[in-house]
Formats: structure tokens, sequence, C-alpha cells
């Protein structure tokens, strides 16, 4: 009766071991750089989602019409992706040069929206 005891705590010790696995497992590596989001630009490209820019005071005509077309594109994606109307081509000639690099990271990192570098 004594070993039967010994023998049914050895059985479960065994499978409760085994059921961990073996504990080699590698996680996979994603990079240094995988999940690290800079803060400063990811908050002001979404207060410049939100509240719009401040007027850009030097801005050629030019400039503001690219700029036109770019939001306008933009904004279908982010009408694809969010069934939402934001009509960010409202905001064409408002954007400064810094404003729109923190827009267009706010749109990669929070909707995927990937606006080529020659474009802004």
């Amino acid at each position: 009766m004594r070993f039967r005891k010994y023998y049914v705590l050895i059985l479960i010790f065994s499978l409760s071991t085994t059921c961990w696995g073996s504990g080699r497992y590698q996680f996979k590596n994603f990079g240094k750089n995988f999940f690290k989001i800079d803060p400063i630009e990811f908050r002001s490209g979404q207060k410049v989602f939100i509240n719009g820019g401040s007027s850009a005071p030097e801005l050629s005509q030019k400039d503001i019409t690219s700029q036109q077309k770019l939001l306008q594109r933009i904004n279908q994606k982010l009408t694809q992706i969010t069934h939402n109307d934001y009509e960010l081509y409202k905001l064409s000639g408002e954007l400064t040069q810094d404003e729109f690099n923190a827009l267009s990271y706010f749109l990669l990192i929070r909707y995927k929206i990937n606006i080529p570098p020659e474009n802004l």
C-alpha cells in the first residue's frame, strides 16, 4: 500500500513537469526598434490630426496645391480604413513642414498609411 502511494506521487510529478515542456523555446527577436515609437512626434501629429495646423505664412501656391493633392489621397485611404470622412484636404496651406512630418508619422503609426518621403 505504501508503495502505491509513492507510485502515484511519482506519476503525478512526472506528468506535471512534462506538461510545461522542455523550456528550450526561443522567443522571436523583433529587433531593437520594433516597439519604439517617438511619443513627442506621435502626439504632435495627433494634435495636428485633431486640431489642424497653424497657418503657414510662407507657402507658395504650388506648395499649397501639392499639399492639397497629397492630403486628398491620404484622406481617401483614411476613409477606406476608418469609414469616416476626416476632410484632411482642408488643412492644405495651414501645415508647416514640421507639422506635415508629424502628421505623416502619426498616420503611419496609427492607421498604417505610408506617405512616400519624396512627397513630404
